[in-house]
C-alpha cells in the first residue's frame, strides 16, 4: 500500500494535464494548503480503496451495503479528511460479544444483550441467504423454539425459520472480530505520515479516529 510524495505529486499533476515533478521545498509559488490539498486528495483514493480490500478479504459484508457506502471528503482547505461509514461499520471491526458466549470477540465493546433483531436487519439476512452463502439448517434435537421447532403449526415458512435460526446463532454466539477497519487505516497511515512530514517539513500529528456516522 506505499505511496510516496513523488507519486502522490504526479498522480495530482496528470489530472491536470501537466508532467515533470514539483519541488515544493524551493518555490514559493505553492502554498502549503494547495500542496495539502493535493496529497489529500491523493490518500482519499488510497483510504477508500484500502478499506474496500479488507472488507472483502475478510468477507465482512456480505451484501456489500457496507463497501458502497463508504465515502472519503476532503476538506478544501487543505487541513484533512474524513472518513464516513454506516453506523455498523465497527461491529464486524471490534466484534460483538453473544448473549451466553464471548469467545467470537472477548475484547470487544459491544455485546448483544437480547436475541431480538430489527426488520431490516432480518431483510438483509434473508437475502444472505438467498443468495446460498448461508446454509442454515434450521431441524435441530432440541427445544429451543428460536431454531425452527413447531413452525409448521405455527405457519411459519421455510425462509422466515431459516432467519430466525440465523438472528439466534448471531445474538447467541455474536459477531467474530476481524480488525478489518483498523488494519486498512494503519497501513495507510504508516505512508500518509512520513509524506506530510516530507511535504511541509514540519511535526505533524495524524489523527484517524473512528468514522462519522453517515
Amino acid at each position: 500500500m506505499a505511496i510516496s510524495i513523488a507519486l502522490a505529486q504526479k498522480r495530482v499533476m496528470a489530472s491536470n494535464g501537466q508532467t515533470g515533478d514539483i519541488d515544493i521545498a524551493s518555490t514559493q509559488t505553492v502554498k502549503l494548503n494547495t500542496a495539502t490539498l493535493a496529497l489529500f486528495k491523493v490518500y482519499g483514493d488510497v483510504f477508500l480503496k484500502a478499506i474496500e480490500d479488507s472488507i472483502k478479504r475478510n468477507n465482512v459484508s456480505a451484501s456489500g451495503y457496507l463497501v458502497n457506502n463508504i465515502k472519503v471528503p476532503i476538506y478544501e482547505d487543505g487541513s484533512g479528511l474524513s472518513i464516513y461509514m454506516p453506523d455498523y461499520y465497527n461491529f464486524p471491526n471490534k466484534g460483538v460479544k453473544g448473549v451466553k458466549s464471548h469467545k467470537n470477540a472477548p475484547n470487544s465493546p459491544f455485546q448483544y444483550k437480547t436475541y431480538g433483531m430489527p426488520k431490516k436487519a432480518r431483510d438483509g439476512l434473508k437475502k444472505y441467504i438467498s443468495s446460498g452463502r448461508a446454509k442454515v439448517t434450521t431441524v435441530q434435537k432440541t427445544n429451543d423454539k428460536a431454531l425452527g421447532i413447531g413452525r409448521e403449526k405455527k405457519g411459519i415458512d421455510l425462509m422466515e425459520t431459516k432467519v430466525n435460526t440465523l438472528v439466534y446463532l448471531i445474538k447467541k454466539y455474536g459477531i467474530k472480530a476481524t480488525n478489518y477497519f483498523d488494519e486498512a487505516i494503519a497501513e495507510v497511515q504508516k505512508n500518509l505520515t512520513p509524506d506530510l512530514l516530507e511535504l511541509v517539513g514540519l511535526t505533524i500529528i495524524v489523527q484517524v479516529g473512528k468514522p462519522k456516522k453517515k
